[in-house]
């Protein structure tokens, strides 16, 4: 782990030392003074660009496999079953998305990479795609909350009328429950 660690400290410094190099480029281009061309590690960076994509998420799935025996516990009521449920479809709902936005952000840097025979398209605005990508979300969340919601009330409901009342009480590293007499009630 630590020969892990000092290697990836030498790859940043030598990032850092690269890109403080890269601008003192960018200012003698800004000075007129460069002649170079100053696009030769586009190419370079749109396949580091994919790179990184496929090992972090190599990464996240390996480290999911890892820490699966971690995750919930099995339900010890019907409503630990219900808000698992809820848990696990959520983050279906957020994973998704978000797949599918990381994939389009490493991928558009290297598809749409500097090429001097292609010029850049303006596009302004457009209102409809603008509301799409806020209208649906927010649906999405809506439902998410009053299922939450529903789920909550449904939790915290009153208890069935053949329900047996006891007492718990909690106590540092153990719970003290007393439970009714014959005559169905707490007390002496």
């Amino acid at each position: 782990m630590t020969t892990f660690l000092i290697l990836t400290g030498v790859l940043l410094l030598a990032g850092i030392l690269f890109m403080l190099f890269r601008t003192q480029v960018l200012i003698n281009v800004l000075k007129g003074t460069y002649n170079g061309r100053i696009d030769g590690a586009n190419k370079i960076h749109g396949y580091l660009f994919i790179a990184f994509m496929i090992t972090i998420f190599v990464g996240m799935f390996w480290y999911n496999e890892i820490a699966k025996k971690h995750y919930l516990p099995e339900a010890a009521s019907i409503h630990g079953v219900e808000s698992d449920l809820l848990f696990w479809v959520s983050m279906i709902i957020i994973i998704i998305p978000f797949i599918l936005t990381n994939i389009l952000l490493f991928i558009f840097p290297w598809k749409y990479q500097y090429k001097a025979d292609r010029k850049a398209y303006f596009y302004p605005d457009n209102q409809m795609l603008e509301r799409i990508w806020t209208i649906i979300p927010a649906i999405v969340l809506v439902i998410m909350l009053f299922t939450g919601l529903k789920l909550w009330t449904n939790i915290t409901s009153d208890a069935p009328a053949n329900a047996e009342v006891i007492e718990v009480m909690g106590k540092q590293f153990a719970w003290q429950v007393r439970y009714p007499g014959v005559d169905g009630k707490l007390g002496a």
